[in-house]
């Protein structure tokens, strides 16, 4: 694809970026709403994070639009207000369903929500920056062990999804 024909949709390079980010979120976004039909805290919240997670080659693509997307949002102030505005949402719905556990009884007293909201974007973050630059570092089994071994760790229940989450082997 030439530059020329991209220049009668986008506006500039940034532009492309942006919206190639803002797509792959929506994509993770999708792919989740699809299955949470009737699931609600941890075990939603697992939805969530294995969409998020750099778990196979559509994911890790996502992955590598993020990772070009954070180079140039890097002194950017627009990107990083766009950056920052997607990161809030998808903080946002982490927290609700871990305040959904909370209200089910499905997470543990001492948790701190803000604290495992960041936890969670940390796993994320890392895991997708892993795939990228160090695809054999962090295999999808891996990936899936550290979330769940955080969602049982915060759970009530020893499944990493909550009382309705999978099963442990």
């Amino acid at each position: 694809v030439s530059t020329g024909v991209l220049a009668h949709y986008f506006t500039d390079r940034d532009d492309i970026l942006a919206s190639a980010m803002v797509m792959a979120h929506r994509g993770v976004r999708n792919r989740a709403d699809a299955q949470l039909a009737g699931v609600h805290g941890l075990a939603a919240l697992r939805v969530i994070m294995m969409e998020s997670l750099p778990l196979d080659d559509q994911r890790v693509l996502e992955a590598r639009i993020e990772a070009c997307f954070w180079g140039e949002a890097v002194g950017n102030e627009r990107m990083m207000k766009l950056q920052n505005a997607e990161v809030d949402g998808f903080c946002q719905r982490v927290r609700d369903r871990l305040v959904e556990a909370e209200r089910t009884g499905d997470l543990q007293r001492r948790v701190d929500v803000d604290d495992t909201v960041d936890e969670l974007l940390a796993l994320m973050d890392g895991c997708s920056i892993q795939a990228v630059l160090n695809p054999g570092r962090m295999p999808a089994d891996r990936q899936v062990a550290r979330l769940d071994a955080i969602l049982r760790r915060i759970g009530t229940s020893d499944r990493p999804g909550g009382k309705s989450g999978p099963r442990r082997r």
